[in-house]
């Protein structure tokens, strides 16, 4: 973090508000990958379900309906995220001996979390479609792209037995639409919000408590994936709200505080990328260390955060101005 991010602290500045978005979010993903396996995740995935969701929020709401260039924006884009995922995808599978190499690299399978690059690759080609449907008169339809395909593509397939598309419905861009297209139309000041935050934090609470009866509900049905999936509806609705809140913080005139707690934010936000790409690796080796054992939920979780951490500054420090080659 250099010395101008942190003098932006005292001021309502935007993109230190977004990197501290990213920092709740990617520490929303390291919980996902090290809280404890069965009847807890039931209660403990609802509270952190929205971190791809937030991503792909920030992605969109950073987008703009006037792009001068298409083929420049989605160069730029795609550049900052195929090359860094190639070169983690070739550390990944280096102790797999590059078993299925080809095959493993084109579905992300080297890396299970890795789904989110394909995703995101789809709403970067597809932008200037979304933003003409946007800017359209059917800019409702939008808004039922997610929710639609996730009733048919998730609930009437699991329920009739013919779940074909199970945990692959994360690669396609319409189970995270809605995410990245009220990005682009909060982003860009599209609609006035009139309800106030109190509201939004009003049905945050009810929809923590649907989620876990949804979560118990799925855990007795015997569906481990919907148990604690961030692609159902309940856990829809909250990743929407968290969102929205997002969305008046990121309005909100209130200057950051250069306190202790936003600094370390802030590094975590800048580092986001990095971590993402390299912390299921540090998580990897860490199991196979015999202390590992006794490292019980939420300290996992901390080891993992300020290990990756560590790793992406100190890769920034040696690798300087090629350190984007690997996402850092």
């Amino acid at each position: 973090m250099n010395n101008k991010t942190l003098n932006s602290l005292d001021k309502p500045n935007k993109n230190s508000k977004i990197q501290i978005l990213r920092a709740v979010a990617i520490m929303a993903v390291i919980v996902i990958h090290t809280y404890p396996l069965g009847i807890w995740g039931v209660f403990i995935r609802p509270f952190v379900n929205f971190a791809v969701a937030m991503f792909i929020f920030l992605s969109g709401y950073l987008t703009k309906t006037e792009i001068p260039d298409v083929k420049v924006f989605m160069a730029k884009r795609l550049k900052r995220v195929l090359i860094p995922y190639l070169i983690w995808s070739v550390i990944y599978l280096v102790p797999q001996k590059f078993d299925g190499f080809i095959v493993k690299l084109l579905t992300g399978s080297s890396c299970g979390i890795y789904y989110y690059i394909f995703v995101y690759i789809q709403f970067v080609i597809l932008t200037p479609l979304i933003i003409k449907l946007v800017k359209s008169k059917y800019r409702w339809v939008g808004y039922i792209i997610t929710p639609l395909s996730t009733i048919v593509l998730r609930y009437v397939l699991i329920i009739s037995g013919n779940d074909f598309i199970g945990t692959e419905y994360k690669y396609l861009f319409t189970a995270w639409f809605i995410y990245y297209y009220l990005g682009i139309i909060l982003g860009n000041n599209l609609i006035k919000v009139k309800k106030k935050p109190a509201f939004f934090i009003a049905l945050y609470s009810i929809f923590i408590l649907l989620s876990f009866g949804e979560g118990l509900f799925w855990y007795n049905y015997g569906n481990v994936d919907m148990t604690t999936s961030q692609l159902r509806l309940t856990s829809l609705g909250i990743s929407i709200i968290v969102i929205m809140l997002s969305y008046f913080y990121l309005k909100s005139e209130k200057s950051l505080r250069c306190n202790a707690v936003n600094k370390i934010l802030l590094l975590i936000g800048d580092a986001s990328f990095g971590i993402y790409l390299s912390h299921m690796l540090i998580l990897k080796f860490a199991k196979l260390l015999p202390v590992w054992k006794y490292a019980i939920f939420p300290i996992n979780s901390i080891i993992i955060l300020t290990i990756s951490l560590l790793c992406v500054l100190i890769g920034k420090k040696l690798l300087k101005k090629n350190s984007w080659l690997l996402g850092l």
